[in-house]
């Protein structure tokens, strides 16, 4: 049943005065028992002409209070604004009559002076009941006290309550009692009984853990056994509830979405919205509610930046485009971090780091994640000003990315290469490959591009030979562009990998590494010169073997990838450094060798590294024939160590 059939089921079950028990709706916390009843229960009683009362028992502690409290209300739905009390509610709640006078402003000195008679029917009334579980009163004297109501007023009760609570709300009262009765060995447990003799048991007898302790008094003590007794006397039907979010959505962005373009975008988001609610397997309503409010303050903040007048710059209609897609992300993070701050998620002030937005290995594949989002869910912080400037920025590199996109499938590239050029009518890949040239002298490609441009025109020379005069220029012209470019340009010299030569002999591959030597070569000889000047400055100061040290730490790994380490740099750079070197300089330079050779099978890695060490060792060796004792040693103990590295190098 959807929610209208569900409230016109329990409408028919009160008004049907054949029926003489209360209705319990159930559900978990957050399952919208209380939307339900509220919104919709409420509006179809009212329309058949009976009253209701609410009343919360969340933290009820004694029957009087809650009886007070409802006649009173009872009292006071009768009465109205009317200066006279019938005579027949003397009997019904005399001693709270003082009460009801000061809320409704009744002037009163005699009692006996109101004779004014009013239908006093209590069975017109229908007394919602919140909140059972949460109450510290005795779940039965609170029952017997609804059942006073049922039986002895002739009054409609509905309970809403989450049955699965029922009782969990005085687990802690007595606390040291329950503690011990959950220790005893004897008692076990509906889940402990498979397993209990091997696992368990012997769990109890050898002493529990405090966590264990506490689940162990919670599954004891949580069930309130005289509320099963009672239900089945006082309830006459019984209806378990989950709100489906689909059939309340609209009314949530209703009631809780001030802003217009807040209540837009959910609305057309509404998909994205509950998808996510449902992957996330949320369905407590308050969780919705929080999202809505929380995306509305930031749709508020953001309310003037879909205007046209702000995108004069811009297409009118990919700014909104842009915008839309902007705020669908930003919704979809709101929910995501939502869901886990209702759930329980406090998070501590030193988590506020650029570091704690990446706090969940559960976020989906695809989300963008938003810094504001969080500080405003997990900590209240939000910058209105910020956020504006944040979104306008977003959206203005989501365009210039947007366009640079666009302009890159515009490029010839990708009509022709990775074999797309057989797509293609003869004339078209002539005109492409005219093209290709042209962009690649404007430099419309980097170093990234090179190796699959060379691959494409051996293609053409191999399966297009019939058509290659009409091809404006040769291949050793787009090579001499390529060059110029790596000579002119800043160079990622990690990208050399992608134009290595191929290890096979066939034309194809011979005519390939033709081909793309120049622009290795072109690539080694800047990435050598970038190298000395390096050196130079790693080798420069007082304080160089620091710089040596850190310089051995950050590439170690580089050194292995490239089986070169001392050979990488040339012993020019060093020599004058050690010639003046201090014997702690010497000590460090030589233990940080040492460490990059710190495994056997050196020869298998660093073979090319062997002469330098040797004129290393030399240098140490003519150094020692002209020095202090102390300097003499220090360099002998070096000279001793990297000997034993050179064996192993050779």
């Amino acid at each position: 049943m959807n929610l209208a059939e569900t409230a016109d089921a329990i409408t028919d079950y009160l008004l049907d005065d054949r029926f003489k028990q209360a209705v319990l709706i159930n559900g978990d916390w957050g399952t919208g028992k209380t939307y339900f009843a509220n919104e919709i229960l409420t509006t179809k009683i009212q329309n058949k002409g009976y009253d209701i009362i609410r009343y919360s028992l969340y933290g009820a502690n004694s029957c009087e209070q809650i009886k007070n409290d409802i006649n009173s209300e009872i009292l006071i739905h009768i009465v109205g604004k009317k200066s006279r009390i019938p005579d027949k509610a003397l009997h019904f709640a005399p001693y709270i009559f003082e009460i009801v006078a000061k809320k409704l402003e009744i002037d009163f000195d005699n009692v006996e002076k109101w004779t004014e008679n009013i239908d006093f029917d209590t069975s017109k009334f229908v007394i919602i009941f919140d909140d059972l579980e949460r109450a510290t009163t005795e779940i039965n004297d609170i029952l017997g006290l609804i059942n006073s109501f049922v039986e002895n007023e002739k009054m409609k009760v509905v309970i809403l309550a989450n049955e699965n609570e029922i009782g969990s709300s005085r687990i802690s009262s007595d606390l040291p009692g329950k503690f011990y009765i959950a220790k005893d060995k004897n008692i076990i447990l509906p889940d402990e009984k498979s397993g209990y003799t091997q696992h368990s048991h012997q769990e109890v007898k050898t002493g529990l853990k405090y966590d264990q302790l506490i689940e162990r008094t919670k599954s004891i003590f949580s069930k309130d056994i005289v509320y099963n007794s009672i239900k089945e006397k006082l309830i006459g039907l019984s209806i378990s509830l989950t709100v489906d979010f689909y059939e309340v959505y609209g009314n949530i962005i209703n009631d809780y979405a001030r802003n217009s373009s807040t209540k837009q975008m959910l609305t057309k988001f509404k998909g994205v919205a509950l998808d996510l609610f449902q992957l996330e397997n949320c369905r407590n309503l308050r969780t919705l509610i929080f999202a809505v409010i929380t995306f509305d303050k930031i749709c508020t903040a953001l309310n003037d930046l879909s205007e046209p007048g702000c995108t004069i710059e811009y297409n009118i209609e990919e700014y909104n485009k842009a915008f839309d897609n902007l705020l669908k992300e930003i919704l979809k993070y709101v929910i995501f971090e939502s869901i886990k701050y209702k759930a329980g998620s406090n998070l501590s002030k030193n988590e506020k780091s650029e570091s704690s937005l990446h706090l969940s290995s559960r976020i989906h594949a695809g989300m963008s994640e938003f810094k504001f989002v969080y500080l405003l869910i997990h900590f209240h912080e939000f910058n209105a000003v910020e956020v504006r400037n944040f979104v306008s920025d977003k959206i203005k590199s989501m365009l210039e990315d947007q366009n640079e996109e666009q302009e890159k499938n515009n490029l010839s590239f990708y009509r022709l290469c990775s074999w797309e050029w057989i797509n293609l009518s003869d004339k078209k890949v002539i005109e492409n490959t005219n093209q290709l040239f042209a962009e690649l002298k404007s430099e419309r490609y980097d170093t990234r591009f090179f190796k699959h441009i060379i691959v494409f025109l051996l293609q053409l020379d191999l399966n297009f030979q019939e058509k290659l005069e009409e091809v404006e220029h040769k291949k050793d012209e787009y090579i001499a562009l390529m060059k110029t470019y790596v000579i002119n340009h800043e160079i990622n010299y990690e990208l050399l990998d992608q134009l290595e030569l191929f290890d096979v002999d066939n034309e194809f591959g011979k005519k390939y590494n033709k081909l793309v030597e120049p622009l290795i070569s072109a690539f080694n000889d800047k990435k050598f010169a970038s190298q000395q000047k390096n050196f130079e400055n790693l080798f420069a100061g007082d304080d160089w073997e620091n710089r040596f040290h850190k310089f051995c730490e950050e590439n170690l790994d580089s050194f292995l990838k490239n089986k070169s380490f001392l050979s990488s740099i040339p012993f020019s750079a060093m020599n004058e450094r050690l010639k003046y070197a201090s014997n702690i300089q010497l000590k460090q330079f030589t233990s940080d060798i040492c460490h990059i050779y710190n495994f056997s099978n050196l020869h298998e890695f660093y073979h090319t590294d062997a002469p330098i060490l040797e004129e290393i060792i030399c240098k140490f060796k003519d150094m020692a024939q002209n020095c202090d004792c102390t300097t003499k040693l220090t360099l002998n103990l070096c000279i001793d160590r990297l000997s034993r590295k050179l064996d192993l190098l050779k």
